[in-house]
């Protein structure tokens, strides 16, 4: 048993002290309203993938789960320690303008249950600080807001490859343009996101024109 004691200590050990400081790290970074979970994705990537005890596609595959898990913590925590704190103040809700129609408009997409097209990109494709908090505001399910992130893990996933395949781009140029290619990808992805969920408010607002923009008694 002493080898696998020596095994816990010196590889699995450390290699979750690694990973939970990216978690703490990625936290903190979500947390702060200016900064995008793209670099926390890749840096994410790169560290877990180039640690890991397992070799470097164990590690690839590790750091997206990692990147992936971090995003729902960081949205619950936006959207109940941040959105529904300062939902309780009447001047905030004023100047977010929960009563204007496209507001509203958003509010009811993401409250229909499950998953949604409109649902996804804007929970998915809408910029992560903003969105979470604007969810904790408008006191919205949690649980329904979590499950209409889980598809950001593609996103997550092409961030996370981009990085880690950057790690062997001395080793041939084959890795380099991969990983050229996945960041492509998930700008590419988010903006085809974005658009989406553009059409999607505006598809509610249009449909339900009068109940949207009628006075709240």
């Amino acid at each position: 048993w002493n080898w696998i004691s020596i095994f816990l200590k010196v590889y699995i050990f450390d290699f979750a002290i690694v990973c939970a400081g990216i978690v703490a790290a990625g936290l903190c970074c979500f947390l702060l309203p200016p900064v995008p979970g793209v670099p926390v994705y890749i840096f994410a990537g790169i560290i877990i993938a180039d640690n890991c005890p397992w070799g470097f596609e164990a590690g690839a595959g590790i750091a997206i789960g990692v990147g992936f898990v971090l995003k729902l913590m960081a949205c619950a925590m936006q959207q109940k320690l941040i959105g529904e704190r300062l939902g309780k103040w009447t001047f905030i809700r004023a100047q977010v303008g929960i009563n204007q129609p496209m507001i509203r408009a958003l509010e009811a997409v993401l409250r229909k249950p499950g998953l949604s097209l409109g649902k996804v990109s804007i929970l998915c494709g809408g910029p992560d600080w903003p969105t979470s908090v604007l969810a904790g505001i408008l006191r919205l399910s949690l649980v329904e807001c979590e499950i209409g992130t889980l598809p950001i893990i593609f996103f997550v996933g092409a961030c996370s490859l981009s990085g880690s395949f950057y790690l062997k781009q001395e080793e041939s140029e084959f890795w380099d343009r991969i990983a050229t290619f996945m960041m492509s990808a998930s700008v590419l992805l988010c903006v085809l996101l974005q658009i989406m969920g553009v059409w999607a408010i505006q598809t509610e607002l249009d449909r339900n024109e009068w109940e949207l923009t009628k006075p709240l008694e």
